[in-house]
């Protein structure tokens, strides 16, 4: 208090003195500076001007006083403006005075224009590069010329050459560019007709000419009769000459000449005309021409050609049908009332026709150059394609084609078209697959290929699960039973034909359900809605197996048809477990369906006696608030800030109705935002990106889907320690174009259920159990995986609080929920005390939409609600996410074609393989009878050809298909792919935290015991403030 008081006092006796100054010592005015006024100069070069100016100062008395300027005058101003400081001091004052200095182009370029140009033309307009003009600027040494116009039709036109410099000063200048007309000589054939003569016909080379109507020399078709040496006398008018005579014929009030372009009545005046090579003129009079087409001039061999012959009709003038006209160049036959005929041709030797009627003149030639049938085949196992293969095919009166299966002796004949036919030629040729166990049913009189074995793909052949394809379409006969067509295309693939699958595993009677459909495109390797497909329930006797009449068919319990989406609605009356099935596939495979009666709706009453209560109302979250809440939080470049929350965000928004919070996270994403390395980073960003329907493989920078299976070890994904990079890879991967009997979607089922505990759960949370059943349910044919489902299930069912929820907050609860869905059953199944656990949610809801209390941090709660959203829709992430196939593999990049396996064998068929340049163009025609081994070592097959125009060779076979029985055979497994180092397998942060640890933060900010146990569940102890261990935490995670 004392020392302020010292200051105070000292202020005070130092304000008293200065009041108390004499006058003389009072402030002083500062100099007075002129000449300080904005200045605009203008630029002499590139580096600006130099500027001089003139400013002063003087003092109170107006004496003078030096001035002090920076930049100083007559210094060099850049293009641009400056400002100048001017500074002036009289000992006692400064006074500072600032002006600009503006240095600018104003100046326009000089332009120089070039010399007149010429060019010449063949045509009626050219575009030549012309010699550019000139120009110089003081200021840009480059300025830009442009010209105009660019396109000149012949003669004479003005150029204006524009030059711009840098400051958009214009100048002008023009020149004169000259177009001549340089005319060719043209070869054309001119045939000139009367009734009774031939007056010229032969090829002529025309030149140009000039027209009374046309002073520029052309090659117009007049031109034609002088270069033929005829005579002609036209009447000229100013639309055209009108011809009166040719060769001293002239025409009267009934005949008149006409003219005729290419065989088509002309439709202009033949002075008008620019004549073409190779054009044929016809003028004729008192004899009009025929015209001949045919519906293909490169027919195949053994189709029918229809052959059209029309003639001009003065009176229609128009060609009309002819009947009666003769074909020249084929066997005896001549047109019906509609002028048609039909050929068949029958080599593959080119032969030329034409037609002749009477009162007509002789149509031209048309060629036709008949080619052998040809189809395509083509082996897929997964993504690995072979061929596909060009093979032309027998004659059909070919003989059969003798196999003999593997390791037997004895042959069967199949048809020399067949599928396995010429499959088994094609394995002869090519070292890219082997049939390596083809076996042969004497009780069904069938082949069926066991095993094929592709290199490029696997040492070990891949067995008892191959079909094929013809057109799209899977033939319910055997591949030796099916006779092939030209154009037709066949697959022979690894895999079922169908899948079917419900949205219900379990409904009431009179409940409907949904099956959905879907067939395999073995051109992408996916399976694709089969629509107009006829879905049915079938009885299933106590083994599950299908129950089948005396007729050996299946017993129908109902059907229904696909729509465009391959889906239909189904409803069973009947208490009872149903095969849901495709017709066309024989009802194999199917899926079962439980149908029970309706449960007693049970009423929860709450009062007295009397009997009196009411009813428990259960409640779900307000989605709209939620959205908006989750809207209220974007950020505006449409991210939720760390990826963490956008992706998860984007997935909520995905479920939800279209808004424009969608299209903004959308555009977000694609542009590529980094994330991290981990596995679990890539799983969850997938998801993202395909819940709004980004293709995870191309639609960004990144190939998101590559990146998680380039995690997978032969046995797993990621971590082997950890079981969630596994579930979390199973939704984006089989979304993308895997399906469940790939070998890599094998392996890693079995190494989730493997890791699935005794009591139920995976690592004994609610939150990844939920998600593994989220998972399995892409696997619904898996006997253990419907066991897992149920003990999960069970275990679920034991964690759930009085309160409706699982003890994890909202997290555990919407994810409890969606696992719930993937169940096939309503959460109101799921009470305790109740309330289900959409109760649980709606009770977390806060006035604002978002989930978790207000007082918790703004990421938790965007966090929270972008859960809560989907599951309260009842959605799954599967039901989320939309379906991308797995891109094309090439056939050069999957199978690698020895050329030395074909040297020294004799060539039996004509194969254009995609995947060798070794493979024969030219079919060879064998003649007497030939035997054959097939290259597989165990397989040998006799192949009987005979000498055909066509080809009649063939060789060993493929699969009958079994329309009626499950197969009793197991595919063979084969060996881990997509193996990595040791090095690249990741460490454990790349799991995705489950909600147990991500309640670590909201527990570590409370105080609770429970952040040692979740720590300890991760291997981690985590001190220090709150915010630390919140960031550290996140960080550390890369959290789910």
């Amino acid at each position: 208090m004392k020392n302020t008081f010292n200051i105070f006092g000292g202020l005070l006796v130092a304000f008293i003195l200065f009041a108390a100054l004499p006058a003389a010592y009072a402030l002083a005015d500062g100099p007075t500076i002129t000449g300080a006024t904005n200045i605009t100069a203008e630029a002499t070069s590139s580096a600006g001007a130099y500027v001089t100016f003139n400013v002063t100062a003087a003092d109170a008395s107006s004496t003078s006083i030096t001035v002090f300027c920076a930049p100083p005058s007559g210094d060099l101003f850049a293009l641009s403006t400056t400002t100048v400081t001017c500074t002036a001091n009289d000992g006692t004052a400064t006074t500072t005075e600032t002006f600009s200095v503006a240095v600018v182009d104003t100046t326009p370029p000089s332009v120089t224009a070039p010399a007149d140009q010429s060019f010449t033309t063949t045509g009626t307009s050219t575009t030549p590069t012309l010699v550019s003009a000139t120009s110089t600027d003081l200021v840009d040494p480059n300025p830009a010329i442009s010209y105009s116009p660019t396109s000149f039709s012949v003669g004479t036109t003005t150029v204006t050459w524009t030059a711009t410099d840098a400051s958009e000063n214009i100048a002008t200048t023009t020149s004169n560019v000259f177009i001549a007309s340089a005319v060719p000589s043209v070869l054309i054939h001119l045939e000139i007709e009367t009734a009774t003569t031939t007056l010229f016909n032969g090829n002529v080379s025309v030149s140009g000419c000039a027209t009374p109507n046309n002073a520029t020399s052309t090659t117009n078709g007049f031109c034609a009769f002088s270069a033929a040496g005829i005579t002609v006398d036209a009447t000229w008018f100013s639309f055209g000459a009108m011809v009166n005579s040719i060769g001293g014929v002239a025409g009267d009030s009934n005949n008149f000449w006409l003219w005729f372009l290419n065989g088509d009545i002309a439709q202009t005046g033949i002075d008008s005309y620019q004549l073409l090579s190779g054009d044929h003129i016809l003028w004729t009079i008192g004899r009009e021409p025929l015209k001949i087409s045919a519906s293909s001039t490169s027919p195949v061999v053994g189709a029918t050609t229809t052959v059209n012959v029309l003639g001009f009709d003065t009176n229609a003038f128009d060609f009309k049908p002819v009947s009666g006209a003769a074909i020249n160049g084929v066997s005896a036959s001549t047109t019906d009332a509609n002028g048609n005929v039909d050929i068949v041709a029958t080599s593959t030797n080119p032969f030329t026709i034409s037609a002749s009627a009477n009162g007509f003149l002789p149509s031209q030639s048309i060629t036709i150059t008949p080619r052998a049938p040809q189809a395509t085949l083509a082996i897929r196992d997964g993504s690995t394609l072979v061929g596909p293969f060009t093979v032309t095919l027998p004659d059909v009166s070919a003989p059969p084609v003798l196999i003999a299966p593997t390791a037997a002796t004895t042959t069967y004949a199949v048809p020399a078209r067949s599928v396995l036919a010429l499959l088994t030629s094609i394995d002869f040729a090519t070292s890219s697959f082997d049939i390596t166990d083809l076996q042969y049913f004497s009780s069904l009189n069938s082949f069926l290929v066991n095993c094929i074995s592709i290199p490029s793909k696997s040492s070990s052949p891949d067995c008892y699960d191959w079909t094929y394809s013809v057109n799209g379409v899977f033939p319910q006969i055997g591949m030796d039973g099916y006779t092939l067509r030209n154009s037709d295309t066949v697959y022979i693939f690894f895999g079922k034909a169908w899948q079917i699958s419900t949205d219900k595993t379990a409904v009431v009677t009179g409940e409907s359900f949904t099956a959905t459909a879907k067939s395999y495109d073995a051109s992408t390797g996916t399976y694709v809605p089969a629509s107009s497909t006829i879905v049915g329930a079938v009885q299933l006797d106590a083994d599950g197996n299908v129950v089948y009449d005396s007729n050996w068919n299946p017993v129908e319990v109902a059907t229904s048809t696909t729509d465009s989406n391959g889906q239909a609605s189904l409803l069973l009356d009947t208490v009872g477990v149903y095969g849901i099935g495709i017709k066309d596939s024989g009802y194999y495979p199917t899926v079962s369906i439980t149908i029970s009666a309706p449960q007693p709706v049970v009423s929860v009453n709450v009062g007295g006696g009397g009997g009196g209560g009411i009813s428990v109302t259960h409640h779900t979250i307000d989605i709209d608030k939620a959205i908006q809440f989750l809207s209220a939080h974007q950020k505006p470049d449409g991210s939720f800030g760390a990826g963490l929350y956008t992706d998860w965000a984007a997935i909520a928004l995905a479920s939800g109705p279209n808004n424009s919070n969608k299209d903004k996270i959308t555009a977000y994403l694609k542009s590529s935002p980094n994330i991290g390395t981990s596995v679990t980073d890539y799983e969850r960003r997938a998801m993202a990106l395909m819940s709004l329907s980004i293709n995870p493989y191309t639609g960004t920078d990144t190939d998101y889907i590559k990146k998680i299976a380039d995690r997978f070890d032969g046995t797993q994904i990621g971590d082997a320690s950890l079981v969630n990079d596994d579930i979390f890879a199973i939704f984006p991967l089989m979304k993308s174009g895997h399906v469940e009997n790939d070998p890599m979607m094998q392996k890693i089922i079995t190494f989730i259920i493997s890791k699935q505990r005794a009591d139920g759960s995976w690592e004994g949370s609610v939150d990844m159990t939920a998600a593994a059943i989220q998972s399995l349910s892409l696997f619904p044919s898996a006997q253990s995986v419907s066991q897992a489902r149920i003990k999960a299930r069970d275990y679920l069912l034991k964690n759930q609080q009085s309160n409706g929820g699982f003890g994890g907050g909202s997290f555990s609860a919407s994810w409890v929920l969606q696992a719930i869905a993937a169940l096939s059953e309503p959460a109101s199944l799921w009470i305790k005390n109740n309330s289900d656990p959409n109760d649980y949610l709606f009770s977390l809801q806060q006035n604002d939409g978002g989930i978790e209390p207000v007082t918790a941090d703004e990421s938790t709660r965007v966090w929270a609600t972008a859960y809560a959203i989907p599951a309260a829709l009842g959605k799954t992430w599967t039901a989320i996410l939309s379906s991308f196939p797995r891109p094309a593999v090439s056939a050069n990049a999957v199978a690698q074609t020895s050329a030395s396996s074909a040297a020294g064998t004799p060539s039996v068929l004509s194969i254009d393989n995609e995947t060798t340049s070794t493979a024969s163009t030219t079919p060879v025609v064998a003649s007497a009878t030939t035997t054959l081994a097939v290259k597989s070592a165990s397989a040998v097959v006799n192949v009987s050809s005979t000498t055909s125009a066509g080809f009649s060779n063939s060789l060993p076979g493929v699969a009958i298909r079994d329309s009626g029985r499950k197969s009793e055979i197991t595919a063979m497994s084969v060996g881990p792919i997509n193996q990595i180092a040791q090095s690249e397998v990741t460490t454990k942060n790349d799991a995705p935290a489950t909600p147990n640890r991500r309640q670590a933060t909201a527990l570590a900010a409370a105080g609770t015991s429970g952040v040692a146990e979740t720590l300890r569940h991760i291997g981690s102890v985590i001190t220090g403030t709150v915010s630390f261990f919140i960031d550290m935490f996140l960080s550390a995670f890369r959290l789910w």
